[in-house]
This record gives C-alpha cells, sequence and structure tokens, in this order.
C-alpha cells in the first residue's frame, strides 16, 4: 500500500514544462499511450463509496491493477491509499474481475509521460484535447514545484480524468 497526494493543472501547452523539466535535471522515466479500465459493480457500489478499481495498460512499461481508496476531503490536494501490483494478462485479469461480480464501467486512453525528479513524480498527459500536469509528492514540494513550472493554481484539480471526461471539463 501507498499513500498519494497528488494535484492535477490543466496547461494550454505542454512544451514549456517539458523544457523547464529537462532543465531542471528531471527523468523522462515512460512515455506512451495509456489504456485505463474502470470496473464497478452494477449498482456502483465503488463510485458511491469513493473508491476505484482501474486495470491499466502503460504500452511496454507493463499493466497494473490498482485499486484506489477514497480521497481525503481536503480540497487542496487528492490525498488516498493505493494498492497496487502489477499484471501479466489483462483478459484473464478481466475476466476474474468479471466473475467476481464486477463489470467495465469506464475507459479512457491517454497519452503520458512519467517523469521523475527529486523524489517526485510529474505526469504530462493528453486526452480529448485536454491537457494536464500532475505532480505527486508532498504538499511543500508539489507547491514549489508548481510555481517552478509556472503552473496557475487556479487552473488546479483534485478530479479524476473519469470525473473530467463525464463532466466535460
Amino acid at each position: 500500500m501507498s499513500r498519494e497526494l497528488e494535484l492535477k493543472f490543466a496547461v494550454d501547452d505542454l512544451e514549456p514544462v517539458r523544457s523547464k523539466l529537462i532543465g531542471l535535471g528531471a527523468v523522462l522515466a515512460w512515455k506512451g499511450e495509456e489504456e485505463n479500465w474502470f470496473f464497478d459493480t452494477s449498482d456502483r457500489r465503488l463510485k458511491a463509496s469513493g473508491r476505484t478499481l482501474r486495470l491499466k495498460r502503460q504500452g511496454s512499461s507493463g499493466n497494473r491493477l490498482t485499486v484506489k481508496a477514497k480521497p481525503s476531503e481536503d480540497a487542496r490536494y487528492k490525498l488516498r491509499d493505493e494498492y497496487e501490483t502489477a499484471v501479466d494478462d489483462i483478459p484473464t485479469v478481466t475476466a476474474i474481475l468479471e466473475n467476481l461480480g464486477f463489470g467495465e464501467s469506464f475507459r479512457y486512453v491517454k497519452n503520458r509521460e512519467h517523469w521523475e525528479l527529486d523524489g517526485m513524480a510529474i505526469e504530462m498527459d493528453t486526452l480529448n484535447g485536454m491537457a494536464f500536469v500532475e505532480i505527486e509528492g508532498d504538499e511543500p514540494k508539489i507547491d514549489e514545484l508548481a510555481g517552478i513550472l509556472g503552473l496557475d493554481f487556479g487552473r488546479s484539480t483534485v478530479k479524476s480524468y473519469p470525473q473530467i471526461l463525464e463532466e466535460g471539463v
């Protein structure tokens, strides 16, 4: 189990952020297409409780099964426990989940660049014509790096991508 603290920022252009990350010595650890499938019960019990069950494929970087607990009530950052493990066979894992009563409830594909800097993860994502920078770390580091990268806190969100896509934000 890990605890993640993160904040997303909507941006108009990823290039200035990318250039600043390179200048800071950040390392591009992975880049490519990421497919995400969310599963829930027919009565949407997980969604109602604020939890998520996700299966994702990250190109050649591998596949992951993740359960995310309900986020904390702090509206400035998203803080929650995350349980994640590598999986080899997405069709078999999907069949297992379906056999346990879970069905696919949402799916999306995004392009992601995963950067690492000073113990933080920085994700640069594009999906459905939108671009986001997500920083995961501790509060002071998130605030400091967001400032250095020129990110606008007025355009920050703790919403998940399914929420953003469902709401058309």
